[in-house]
């Protein structure tokens, strides 16, 4: 079962927080853990896991657009559920 209503917030300049519905311990067979992976222009630049429904993604770019998506691992973290519709981000430099 994917992973849905992923929202991606901005905290500052280089990091954001991911938060998505988590599964149920009846969808996931199991307490789930969940995979967050940032990619930049197709390629995968961090990947974490977590077995909360919220992460903050930090050490991202400026000026740079992402796509962010999440993956429960379920069944204990052996087995993979299908990926998330991604969830996008784009950097901006903010002036203080």
């Amino acid at each position: 079962m994917p992973v849905t209503d992923i929202t991606v917030t901005r905290v500052n300049d280089t990091a954001v927080r991911v938060t998505w519905t988590a599964l149920t311990l009846n969808e996931a067979r199991g307490f789930p853990t969940y995979v967050v992976s940032v990619i930049k222009e197709g390629e995968q630049v961090s990947s974490q896991r977590t077995p909360s429904a919220s992460v903050v993604v930090g050490g991202l770019m400026p000026h740079t657009e992402y796509s962010v998506t999440v993956q429960a691992l379920t069944a204990g973290g052996t087995k993979e559920g299908p990926l998330s519709e991604p969830g996008n981000a784009k950097m901006h430099h903010m002036h203080m």
